[in-house]
């Protein structure tokens, strides 16, 4: 217990040395740029009181904006976590929906083998495997069209660039 006092009582005052060193520090920064001036303007000793107060001004104006992005980038980073835990959880919820729609396609299937002959199961599956390929066909067709309207688009685009290029 003895300890844990002592090596808080330590904390705080380091911590508030830590404070007055800063505080310290830029005081120290402010009056060397002060003597880097003097040196070569010869300063008055108004001019010295004048340029201190103006560095210490954007001393804690720079700490406030260098705040101001530390809290801007926090909130970028947290608004990304928030974005991928988003499209985690589409993922997941598609992959749910996926495997319901395969486990009523077992069902399915199951259920129509208890009814239907043998023949009749096998022309079945036949008409259900044709499906499959004519959506598939139609899907690879419709992104294609896509692709082409993607093209036909760019090509606009560029031919409309290259006339306003011209007319300049």
């Amino acid at each position: 217990m003895k300890n844990i006092l002592i090596f808080t009582l330590m904390f705080v005052f380091s911590f508030g040395y830590a404070q007055k060193l800063k505080q310290t520090n830029l005081e120290d920064r402010a009056q060397q740029r002060i003597d880097r001036l003097d040196k070569n303007l010869e300063l008055s000793e108004t001019q010295k009181e004048k340029l201190k107060t103006f560095f210490m001004e954007q001393a804690k104006t720079n700490k406030e904006l260098k705040s101001e992005i530390v809290e801007a980038k926090k909130e970028v980073r947290k608004k990304r976590a928030r974005q991928r835990r988003m499209r985690n959880e589409e993922k997941a919820k598609r992959m749910s929906m996926k495997a319901d729609v395969e486990e009523r396609k077992k069902v399915t299937t199951n259920k129509m083998q208890e009814i239907l002959s043998p023949e009749q199961f096998e022309k079945w599956d036949d008409m259900n495997k044709e499906k499959a390929q004519t959506r598939k066909e139609r899907k690879a067709q419709r992104m294609e069209n896509r692709a082409d309207q993607i093209r036909k688009s760019e090509r606009s685009r560029s031919s409309n660039q290259n006339r306003r290029n011209e007319r300049r």
